[in-house]
C-alpha cells in the first residue's frame, strides 16, 4: 500500500556532525588514530582509503575526470551490494562536488522508486527486508543534498517493510536457566538453542546495532520520537543480561550474557558504537555519550595492537590458547590478533568506529551553537554568520582533570558554547577568562552564551575520581574517571590468576600524577584455565590482604578489569 507522506522533510536531529575537514585532533587521540591508519599501509582498497582520509580529516578529493558513473549491481538481485555501492558513489560525489553523478544517482533511485516500490510489487518486501536500513540511510543522504520529495516517500515505503527491530530491542525475550553456571541469557542446551534459531533470528551481536540504528531512522521518517525512546529502554534491557563493564554487549554469533570471559566482537562493537553516534545525534540523550566516552576509552583501542587487530576481546582475558563452546558461540581464540589484509571486513567497521569517535568530539547544536563532547585535544573550525571561529582544546584528557579552549576569531562573535559534563565527574568547574570558576552540573551542558574575542580562554576542571562499580554477580571493576582499571596478567602461566578486590579499602593512586592504581586483593585457591569461568562468589581467607598496581584496560593485553568479590551481605550486595 502507497505510504502517504504530508511532511516536507525528514525529522531532523537534536546535533549536527561537522565536517571532516573542520577538526584536527592531536595528543592522545591523534597518537592512536595514527596507529589505526598506519594498519592500512599496505592495504590496495579504494573503500578503506576513503575511510583512512576523512580519519585524517582530508574531505574534499579533486576532480580529476576519471571519477564517473558506475552502474551499480542488480538491487533485485543484491540488495545490500547495490545500496553500498549507490551510497559509496554518492560520498565520491560530495567529495568531489559532482552535480553530474548526483543527478544521474537520483535518477536511478527515482527509477527505483517508480518501478519497484510505487507500483505493488512483491520485489519490494524482498529489498525492504534484505536492505532496509541501508536504503533508509541512503535516501536520507541523498535528500539532504538534492531535497526531492520521491526520496521521502521511498524511505517511507521501506520504513514501513523494514522487519521490527524497535520491537525486538525493547522486548526482547531472555532465557533464564536453572542452572546457576551459566550466564543469564544463553541457550544452555537443545530446547534453549532453538528458542534461539526460532525467535531469535536478530539477536546476532550485529543486528542489535542495526536495531539501534533502525529506530533513529524510523524516527527520521516518521517523525516520532518513541521510536529513540524505545531504543533508550531497549539498551537498559541490553545491559541487565548482556552488558559489559564497557558499555558494549557479549555479542558474538549471538547475545551471550554478562560473564566477563565472554567475548565482544569487534564487528559488533565497532557497529554499536557508529549506531550510538546516530541516536546521540538524534535524541542529544547524555546517557548515551557517557556510553560511547567509555567504549571509546577502553574496548576500541584494545582491539588494536603492534599493527594488528583482535577479533574477539573479553573483560577478563588471558593468552592461553583455543576455548571452545558449544554453538551458538564461536571457537575463540583468546588475544589472538590478525593482520588486517586478513579481516578487512573487520578492519573497515572498525575504522567506521573510528570516524565517529573522530566526529563527535564537536557537534554543531541549536543552529549557531557549537557542543563539545568529549574533550580529546583538538583544533575545531566553526563558522558563525560567515565569521570563522577556532577552538583550541588543550589537556591530558582522559587522564587529567584539566582542559583549556582558546578562542581564535577575527572579529568578535556571538554564539553559545556548550561544554557536556561526562556523568563520571563530580565536582566540575568551569571559568571563563579571569572570572571566577562556577560550578558544573554532572550529566548536563554548561553552557556558555556571550560574545567571544580572540584569545578568550575557556577553562574546564574535571575532577577523576576513583570508583568501584557493582556488575554481574557481585563482581566488581575500578574506574578513574572513564578508563577501566586492569590487573595485567602472565599469559606463560596459562590460567587467570584467582583474585577477590577488598571493598573495605579503597584504591588509591601510585602517586599523585601516576596512571597506576593500588588497590588491596585477596587470593582465593583454584586453577582457572581456558575452560573455566573466573568464580565471582569465591570464599577467601580475609585475615591477609595482599596489594596490586592497576594499569588503563587497554595497555593490559593479558587483563583481569572484572574482580570477584567475598559475599559480606547477601541483601546488601545481591545484583
Amino acid at each position: 500500500m502507497q505510504i502517504e507522506n504530508n511532511r516536507a522533510k525528514f525529522a531532523t536531529s537534536m546535533l549536527n556532525i561537522l565536517r571532516p575537514d573542520a577538526l584536527k585532533v592531536d595528543g592522545i587521540l591523534k597518537q592512536k588514530m595514527d596507529e589505526v591508519i598506519s594498519l592500512s599501509s599496505k592495504i590496495n582498497d579504494d573503500v578503506v582509503d576513503s575511510k583512512i582520509s576523512m580519519l585524517n580529516g582530508q574531505w574534499l578529493l579533486p576532480n580529476d575526470g576519471s571519477n564517473k558513473w558506475v552502474e551499480p549491481v542488480s538491487i533485485l538481485e543484491n540488495p545490500v551490494a547495490c545500496i553500498k555501492q549507490l551510497d559509496k558513489t554518492l560520498l565520491l560525489a560530495k567529495r568531489i562536488r559532482s552535480k553530474d553523478l548526483i543527478i544521474q544517482l537520483a535518477n536511478y533511485t527515482k527509477d527505483i522508486y517508480e518501478n519497484i516500490f510505487k507500483e505493488n510489487t512483491e520485489e519490494k518486501i524482498i529489498i525492504a527486508e534484505k536492505a532496509s536500513i541501508e536504503l533508509i540511510s541512503y535516501c536520507i543522504s541523498l535528500y539532504n543534498l538534492i531535497h526531492k520529495q520521491f526520496l521521502i516517500n521511498l524511505a517511507n515505503e521501506v520504513n514501513a517493510l523494514m522487519p521490527n527491530y524497535v520491537n525486538f530491542i525493547q522486548n526482547m525475550e531472555v532465557v533464564k536457566p536453572s542452572n546457576p553456571n551459566v550466564p543469564e541469557g544463553t541457550p544452555e542446551n537443545e530446547s534453549t538453542i532453538k528458542f534461539y534459531a526460532e525467535r531469535h533470528e536478530l539477536a546476532h551481536g550485529e543486528k542489535v546495532a542495526d536495531c539501534v540504528k533502525a529506530a533513529v531512522l524510523n524516527f527520521k521518517c516518521s517523525g516520532l520520537a518513541r521510536t529513540t525512546e524505545a531504543a533508550l529502554r531497549g539498551l537498559k534491557l541490553l545491559d541487565k543480561y548482556h552488558g559489559t563493564i564497557h558499555g558494549a554487549y557479549t555479542a558474538n554469533d549471538y547475545l551471550a550474557g554478562r560473564c566477563p570471559n565472554i567475548p565482544v566482537n569487534i564487528n559488533a562493537a565497532s557497529k554499536f558504537f557508529v549506531a550510538l553516534q546516530s541516536l546521540f545525534c538524534a535524541t542529544d540523550d547524555l546517557s548515551v555519550a557517557d556510553r560511547m566516552e567509555t567504549i571509546a576509552c577502553n574496548l576500541l583501542p584494545a582491539y588494536i595492537n603492534e599493527n594488528k587487530i583482535q577479533i574477539m576481546q573479553t573483560t577478563n582475558q588471558c593468552d592461553i590458547g583455543k576455548r571452545v563452546r558449544p554453538w551458538p558461540y564461536a571457537e575463540v581464540t583468546t588475544c589472538k590478533f590478525f593482520n588486517v589484509n586478513e579481516k578487512l571486513r573487520e578492519y573497515k567497521n572498525f575504522l567506521d568506529a573510528a570516524n565517529a569517535l573522530r566526529s563527535t568530539i564537536w557537534l554543531k547544536k541549536n543552529g549557531k551553537g557549537i557542543a563539545l563532547i568529549f574533550p580529546f585535544e583538538s583544533t575545531v573550525l566553526y563558522n558563525v554568520d560567515g565569521v570563522p571561529v577556532q577552538l583550541t582544546l588543550k589537556g591530558n584528557y582522559p587522564f587529567g582533570e584539566d582542559m583549556e579552549i582558546t578562542i581564535n576569531t577575527k572579529d568578535e562573535v556571538a554564539f553559545p558554547l556548550y561544554i557536556r559534563i561526562p556523568g563520571y565527574t563530580a565536582g566540575a568547574t568551569i571559568a571563563v577568562n579571569k572570572e571566577a570558576a562556577q560550578p558544573a552540573v554532572t550529566g548536563s551542558y554548561y553552557v556558555i552564551s556571550r560574545n567571544f574575542k580572540k584569545g578568550d580562554k575557556i577553562y574546564i576542571k574535571f575532577p577523576i575520581a576513583i570508583k568501584i562499580n557493582k556488575f554481574y554477580r557481585r563482581s566488581y571493576a575500578v574506574f578513574k574517571g572513564p578508563i577501566i582499571m586492569a590487573y595485567p596478567q602472565d599469559s606463560k602461566k596459562k590460567c587467570y590468576e584467582n583474585l577477590a578486590l577488598d571493598l573495605e579499602t579503597t584504591p588509591n593512586l601510585v602517586d599523585e600524577n601516576s596512571q597506576l592504581i593500588k588497590a588491596n586483593v585477596f587470593r582465593f585457591d583454584g586453577k582457572y584455565d581456558c575452560n573455566c569461568k573466573v568464580p565471582l562468589m569465591p570464599e577467601c581467607d580475609t585475615t591477609n590482604h595482599e596489594s596490586i598496581e592497576l594499569k588503563p584496560y587497554a595497555n593490559c593485553l593479558n587483563r583481569l578489569a572484572q574482580f570477584a568479590t567475598i559475599q559480606i551481605d547477601e541483601g546488601k550486595n545481591e545484583a
